[in-house]
């Protein structure tokens, strides 16, 4: 291990530690998988070790043996498995800067080559393609395409106030491009001028924060930074709370920037926005990156809020104290057990959401198969979680579902076996009606969109 990846105040923190193990009773990892191996207290325990055995004053005298490269690749997967949510961090009573310290980490277990094999498609991935997924940089705005009134110039202008910096994700990922429409939609109604960067934005970099290539960032700062100030843009916008978090930790442009609650609260003020009256009750789950993270917590809530007829019921945990979704950490896909450990974080959220509100929808990405699952209970209320392989689990008070890849043909035979009182309807989004797709034929499939 390599301890300049670490600042003087860091290995002075890891020895702070009081081991009272407030980490792991908030740790969405431990109590998802219920490995504390993937607990904050012991990867630090751990950390704390290794670096005594490269540094301390017996280890030279002795010439004692350093971590051998089969313990470090397991301890590795142990910190990979992090999702980077911060809350080990916003409880530490001692106040130790924990994620600053798991960055780090990741970044010196990278450059001692133990790390999961998917950092070398990410890095693979950025560095060709500029953005994560290895698609035509160019086609970073083609999701303006599927929108109802698309201007001729599809948002792509030489000279703009503000520049909408949309993200990997919602620009190239099927499901997640409803938000960057979305949000055009209503800067449209709202008559907020804007512009894409388009094939000349670039991936924010918290990918590479994320998966310890932090070396390779420069340059993706640098690019975007030009590429907004070419446009002559006074502020950058953002949806996404990581590329949010991103430019607000690492960028310092000069540039202002804004999260999209936080520009849509400004235009929700003024009046800007034709709202239309919804009688809706919904719930607001904070994003680590923007809520732990950003401390943004008003400006989404003051949005809702706004909206006529719309009823806010909270969480039971929210703002600093919301639980993760099990998205971060960049690392779910090509890991089967870090899979398994977001599907059980996304449940228990779930389960804890389930008595406050009246319909929630949650969005997962599988290779195989695009269908929409009502889901309820004799009571009446529902939820309705988008892709079909989900299994259930019945690990709480609440019956929930967990991803995982199960045939449609088990689906109601799981359903039975956790909760006799379930009841489910499998939809076909496919059609117009969203009409039943006929149970008799199993096999049936529908690959996911793709580009």
């Amino acid at each position: 291990m390599i301890s300049k990846d670490y600042t003087s105040g860091q290995l002075l923190e890891t020895e702070a530690c009081t081991n009272c193990k407030i980490c792991a009773d908030v740790c969405p990892a431990v109590g998802a998988s219920g490995d504390g191996k993937v607990s904050a207290i012991y990867r630090l325990a751990y950390l704390r070790d290794i670096l005594k055995r490269k540094r301390g004053l017996l280890s030279r005298i002795f010439k004692t043996k350093g971590t051998s490269i089969e313990d470090l690749t397991a301890y590795s997967d142990t910190v990979f498995r992090c999702t980077l949510c911060g809350n080990c961090q916003e409880v530490c009573p001692v106040g130790i800067h924990l994620k600053d310290l798991w960055l780090n980490l990741r970044q010196d277990l990278v450059r001692e080559g133990s790390f999961p094999k998917k950092i070398e498609m990410i890095k693979g991935n950025l560095d060709e393609s500029r953005n994560v997924f290895a698609e035509d940089n160019e086609e970073r705005a083609d999701w303006v395409e599927d929108m109802r009134n698309a201007p001729k110039h599809g948002f792509i202008k030489k000279r703009d106030d503000i520049v909408y910096f949309t993200g990997c994700v919602a620009a190239y990922f099927p499901l997640a491009q409803k938000i960057p429409i979305a949000l055009a939609e209503i800067l449209q109604a709202a008559q907020a001028d804007f512009t894409l960067l388009g094939g000349d934005e670039w991936c924010c970099g918290f990918p590479l924060l994320g998966a310890g290539l932090m070396d390779m960032f420069s340059e993706f700062r640098e690019h975007n930074i030009g590429a907004v100030k070419a446009r002559g843009a006074k502020r950058v916008v953002f949806a996404c709370p990581s590329c949010f978090q991103m430019w607000r930790e690492h960028y310092d442009s000069g540039i202002e920037i804004a999260h999209a609650s936080q520009f849509l609260e400004e235009l929700a003020i003024r009046g800007a926005i034709p709202f239309k009256e919804t009688n809706l009750t919904v719930t607001y789950h904070d994003p680590c990156d923007l809520g732990r993270g950003a401390r943004v917590f008003d400006a989404p809530r003051e949005v809702i809020r706004s909206i006529p007829g719309v009823k806010l019921v909270e969480l039971p945990r929210n703002r600093e104290n919301c639980r993760c979704c099990g998205g971060g950490g960049n690392l779910g896909k090509g890991q089967k057990q870090s899979e398994e450990d977001k599907a059980r974080i996304l449940a228990l959220e779930l389960a804890n959401a389930l008595p406050n509100t009246a319909k929630i929808k949650l969005c997962r990405d599988t290779e195989e198969q695009d269908w929409l699952i009502s889901l309820y209970k004799d009571t009446g209320s529902f939820f309705e979680l988008k892709q079909f392989t989900w299994n259930v689990y019945q690990e709480s008070p609440q019956p929930f579902l967990v991803v995982e890849r199960v045939g449609k043909a088990g689906l109601e035979r799981h359903l039975k076996q956790a909760d006799p009182g379930m009841k489910c309807q499998v939809i076909d989004p496919t059609r117009p009606d969203h009409s039943v797709r006929d149970k008799s034929n199993t096999d049936e499939r529908r690959d996911r969109p793709t580009r």
